[in-house]
């Protein structure tokens, strides 16, 4: 029987400050070897934290605003190394979650789940301004509805909801090589059930709101469907260039947020930008009840998949300028750039040009992986805050990073 994957934080977890994946619960042999031996029906389960977690590290490192973020990383990150001060702007990842909560619009009004399709939530939207900010607030009711809670879409909804859209594919790619037809059939229905369920459990609204976006408007019922499209939009809108917002936030053809449509692109409010596209393009998606991703790219005017692709590429290496050659961090950072330069290129803008499984047979690309049995005697943090940050070895990058997290 399938059901999705609970894993708690302690089992595995990736850390966006060290662009680093915890396997706290493996030991390193046997994550080795399961890995050498091949993924199957018997043993997939024990892959998928992996594959979430990877997921999450290249959607950090492999696309625009991924690299954005690790940008402002490095330079915190440099700035604790150096003793200098660090500005993080107001709708950095760094504070966003905090001024928010601040304010109450990470608020949990009652805890509610489904128990049938017919008791799914819907979605009130509004603009809030925070420091004269503005940011898309989603009121999610219940089927009676009554609220439920008030939440923005930031960068973890749209990782996860990616990462369980991987999850999912694992399990199709592996039971259409390995069920027959009508074992598939009936676990397809438990996939669908059970992450019907997990997107609709408000303690983890968080992970799922930016799903639910899409299911709302153009009535999604199938969480397997639900979860292919938001991934595709998730990365899409990850991989807006600058002169894509622009264009997109000057022309407001909804014409039902006012003057606050252009900073909502300019500050790639996900919420926000992810309800426009969605709530624009409804009447040819309910027309023809599939996602056409040329056809959805020339409906905003967006380049076509190859353009897209070298514009971001093209971004990205102007991105290499964003840092001195003399920051300490240099070297690892236009290592990263050239990953993810890579993941784009090979992936695509909606990271569907190549399966997870198939990337990681033909990719050599990895992020550092911590284990669970692993031991090192202990190291001097005077020297290791000197030393080049490319020569530290993993157990050092973690420990590094330890330091750095510290308020």
């Amino acid at each position: 029987m399938y059901f999705p994957f609970h894993y708690s934080y302690d089992l595995a977890h990736y850390e966006p400050l060290g662009q680093y994946i915890n396997l706290n619960g493996y030991e390193r042999a046997k994550f080795i070897g399961m890995t050498q031996s091949g993924v199957n029906i018997n043993n997939y389960k024990s892959f998928i934290p992996y594959l979430h977690e990877f997921r999450h590290w290249l959607d950090h490192i492999g696309t625009v605003w991924g690299q954005d973020y690790m940008i402002e990383i490095i330079r915190y990150c440099g700035a604790k190394l150096t003793a200098s001060a660090f500005n993080p702007s107001e709708i950095s990842p760094y504070r966003i979650n905090q001024l928010l909560s601040s304010h109450g619009y990470l608020h949990h009004i009652k805890h509610s789940t489904v128990t049938s399709d017919s008791e799914v939530w819907k979605i009130r939207y509004n603009v809030r301004f925070v420091d004269q900010v503005p940011y898309f607030i989603c009121t999610v009711l219940d089927y009676r509805g009554e609220p439920i809670c008030y939440y923005p879409v930031t960068y973890v909804s749209l990782f996860e909801s990616n990462a369980r859209y991987e999850e999912i594919q694992c399990y199709l790619d592996i039971s259409s090589l390995e069920l027959d037809q009508d074992q598939r059939l009936v676990e397809n229905q438990e996939v669908h059930r059970q992450y019907t369920y997990l997107s609709y459990d408000s303690n983890l609204i968080e992970y799922s709101i930016d799903t639910a976006i899409p299911s709302s408007i153009w009535q999604l019922d199938n969480s397997i469907q639900a979860y292919a499209i938001s991934s595709t939009l998730n990365t899409i809108i990850l991989n807006l260039t600058p002169r894509m917002l622009a264009r997109l936030g000057s022309n407001d053809r909804l014409r039902e947020i006012g003057p606050a449509h252009p900073m909502l692109f300019r500050n790639r409010d996900f919420g926000y930008i992810l309800y426009y596209l969605c709530k624009l393009y409804s009447p040819r998606f309910n027309k023809q009840r599939k996602f056409v991703m040329e056809e959805f790219l020339g409906f905003f005017d967006l380049p076509d998949q190859q353009a897209f692709k070298s514009e971001v590429i093209g971004h990205m290496e102007q991105n290499k300028l964003a840092l001195q050659p003399t920051h300490p961090f240099y070297n690892y950072y236009i290592s990263r750039i050239i990953y993810g330069q890579f993941i784009i290129s090979q992936r695509g803008i909606d990271s569907k040009d190549s399966s997870l499984s198939k990337f990681l047979h033909y990719s050599h690309i990895r992020p550092y992986l911590i284990f669970g049995d692993e031991e090192w005697g202990p190291i001097d943090l005077s020297e290791l805050v000197t030393k080049p940050i490319e020569l530290l070895n993993q157990y050092e990058w973690w420990t590094l990073n330890r330091y750095l997290s510290q308020p």
